[in-house]
């Protein structure tokens, strides 16, 4: 599906969005990234309000791992 630069948002974003919250676990994260080809995910309380996003690279990082030369398959995902 090809979108312009006046598309709106909601016409492309998931639904319902796929979302963290904070009590989450590094690994739930990661598998989340990984098998929803996302590069970063908004973190939500118990009420739903964004408290914040975790980027992939910065997860990596945490884990002392480099995040040059990523190739993890986040390119947008055919159901979206």
């Amino acid at each position: 599906m090809k979108h312009d630069q006046e598309s709106l948002c909601r016409s492309i974003m998931s639904d319902p969005p796929t979302v963290l919250k904070p009590a989450d676990s590094v690994s739930v994260a990661l598998q989340t990234m990984v098998r929803e080809r996302l590069p970063a995910l908004p973190v939500v309380d118990t009420d739903g309000r964004y408290v914040g996003i975790v980027p992939v690279t910065r997860l990596l990082a945490g884990l002392g791992q480099p995040a040059s030369g990523l190739s993890w398959p986040f390119s947008p995902s055919p159901h979206r």
